[in-house]
């Protein structure tokens, strides 16, 4: 199977659990989000509406056999209907507006290792200079992502017995 054709299953697996469960939990794989997210961690994403999102809120949308999970930054009024702006902490650009179609839901936890933190609306100005500073400079990224690697809690996974030292 193509990559394109099983981002194709995925995006319609995703939108399928969400329409029939109204939450799914899916592992981080990009750069976009960083600081706020890092690749391997557990986002769960729970279907919503419009009238249930806010600025600042983490949303989940589908385009082009992708999923993204941006944050968003704005609304428009239009004549086909609102629109969403949303941009990744590490990105210097707004994405394409977002139509109502292709939102799936917003991220309400994400698991990090052993912990679980709230999705929070409200970036403050030290999490914002630390994205500014990976959205500019490539080398900051991947020393992050090596140091981060040393960084993270051992995880037992659940049924496992743990190894004795």
């Amino acid at each position: 199977m193509s990559l394109g054709s099983r981002e194709r299953h995925a995006h319609n697996l995703i939108a399928d659990v969400l329409l029939a469960q109204g939450r799914v939990q899916l592992r981080a794989t990009g750069l976009s989000m960083l600081p706020t997210l890092w690749p391997g961690d557990v986002v769960t994403i729970e279907s919503t509406g419009l009238a249930h999102i806010e600025n600042g809120d983490l949303l989940a949308y589908a385009r082009q056999d992708r999923l993204y999970i941006h944050r968003l930054v704005n609304r428009l009024a239009a004549p086909e209907g609102e629109l969403l702006v949303t941009r990744g902490d590490c990105m210097s650009k707004q994405d394409p507006a977002v139509r109502p179609q292709e939102l799936l839901g917003k991220v309400t936890a994400i698991t990090r290792g052993n912990r679980t933190l709230q999705a929070d609306r409200n970036v403050g100005a030290g999490k914002r200079f630390c994205a500014w500073m990976l959205c500019h400079c490539d080398l900051l990224v991947r020393l992050a992502l090596y140091f981060r690697k040393f960084d993270r809690e051992p995880q037992v996974v659940p049924g496992e017995a743990a190894s004795q030292a």
